[in-house]
């Protein structure tokens, strides 16, 4: 991965960057997994919850600690220092719990779980440069130069696993209330899942560390946040398409019917010419294409989101229009909230 060391490498091995990502994404699923598991069965008893802390705690640091550190190399042993690191954490959150009563009996127990997150956050914080180093040089020597360089890259790598995970879930909700305004309630059920809420969340967001990790030689923070609308451009052609698709068999009454109509349309479209400005850039060098489209499909594909907003756009003025008599009307364009 290019933030293995302070020295800028070549670009990428397209192959090995897509290994990464896949061995990241796929930590990142079985986490998913496991917190969907501690959630649905989380304990009743009091004697209970500290051993469901501890493991919740030891999944997240374990997960984390591998994802920063991953190199390709060596995995056994990066998942075994990783482990020694959650554990130490997973005790100490065990105990933590353990001393907080179901009763209020000192003023500041109300505060111990929130101070002990923050706590655990930082530790895990200052410790990962030092498990990344060790595991890419394989000698217990930390320069101050590394050590900033990691930590940094961290810093700007975890945020944008953060912006993946909010983007998404954006985009999911307008996905779901979309569809939701014309009567399907079948993505609306599935998005609001706990599985694939717990699933898709800790997927995307590794898959945000993936990709951050691919620039963070750079550090460049508009980049960054492109590269968010990029990766996810093709989860908004989907939600679009289908939208477009579902109108030709419900027709466009039950969408005027729907309250609040013009300002979900209006997020849509506001929406979509964000992520295709970010995709196509100002048209020059690569970044106008994902890596992962060539750059005639890429073309095709923004030629079908555009047709798609046509559509969308002329039955929402042909509709205005047979209201209105070809008279001009105070009422808005896309239906009445």
């Amino acid at each position: 991965m290019s933030i293995a060391s302070p020295e800028p490498p070549g670009p990428p091995d397209t192959a090995s960057a897509r290994g990464h990502h896949g061995v990241l994404c796929l930590i990142g699923a079985g986490q998913g997994v496991v917190y969907w598991v501690l959630l649905t069965h989380w304990p009743v008893a009091a004697v209970g919850k500290p051993v469901t802390a501890a493991i919740a705690t030891f999944t997240t640091a374990l997960a984390l600690a591998v994802q920063f550190a991953w190199t390709g190399q060596n995995g056994q042993l990066l998942f075994a220092r990783a482990a020694k690191i959650a554990a130490v954490l997973a005790l100490t959150a065990c105990w933590v719990w353990w001393q907080v009563s179901e009763t209020v009996a000192y003023r500041g127990d109300i505060g111990r779980l929130p101070t002990w997150g923050l706590a655990a956050t930082i530790v895990l914080y200052i410790v990962t440069p030092y498990l990344q180093i060790l595991h890419h040089t394989g000698r217990w020597h930390f320069p101050y130069t590394d050590l900033f360089f990691h930590s940094w890259c961290n810093f700007f790598v975890g945020l944008m696993g953060v912006v993946f995970v909010g983007v998404l879930r954006l985009l999911l909700s307008m996905w779901a209330a979309l569809f939701a305004m014309i009567g399907i309630e079948f993505f609306k059920d599935i998005f609001s899942s706990p599985l694939f809420m717990c699933v898709a969340s800790t997927t995307i967001f590794a898959y945000g560390l993936a990709a951050g990790r691919d620039s963070a030689r750079i550090i460049d923070a508009r980049e960054a946040v492109l590269a968010v609308f990029r990766a996810l451009l093709p989860v908004l052609d989907a939600m679009i398409l289908l939208f477009v698709a579902a109108l030709l068999v419900t027709g466009v009454e039950p969408l005027w019917t729907a309250g609040a109509s013009s300002t979900m349309l209006l997020a849509v479209v506001c929406c979509a010419i964000l992520f295709l400005n970010a995709a196509f850039e100002d048209g020059s060098g690569t970044a106008c294409s994902p890596p992962q489209l060539p750059c005639h499909l890429f073309t095709v594909r923004l030629r079908a989101d555009d047709a798609a907003h046509q559509c969308l756009a002329g039955s929402g003025l042909m509709r205005c229009y047979d209201h209105s008599d070809g008279t001009p009307s105070p009422t808005p364009l896309v239906g009445e909230d």
